[in-house]
């Protein structure tokens, strides 16, 4: 399946279920937050993307503040 062919069908889903703006990209940044949402470490959410710098995969990571200080309080019980 081509990249264009992939655009025109996401473009129809999200015109079908009333969203403004989703693009394919999107699909690459939730990927990526549900992978780290479920404890997949860093590098290994870094390989399935294909990113050749742990900082690209960083900018990914949509999980927000909420994650963090939930992080924070598991290591202060």
């Amino acid at each position: 399946m081509s990249p264009m062919a992939i655009f025109k069908m996401i473009e129809k889903r999200t015109k079908a279920a009333g969203i403004e703006k989703f693009t394919p990209h999107d699909l690459r940044r939730t990927f990526a937050t549900r992978m780290l949402d479920v404890g997949a470490d860093i590098s290994i959410v870094k390989e399935a993307m294909g990113h050749s710098s742990i900082n690209t995969t960083q900018r990914y990571d949509r999980r927000g503040f909420d994650k963090v200080r939930d992080y924070i309080r598991a290591i202060a019980i």
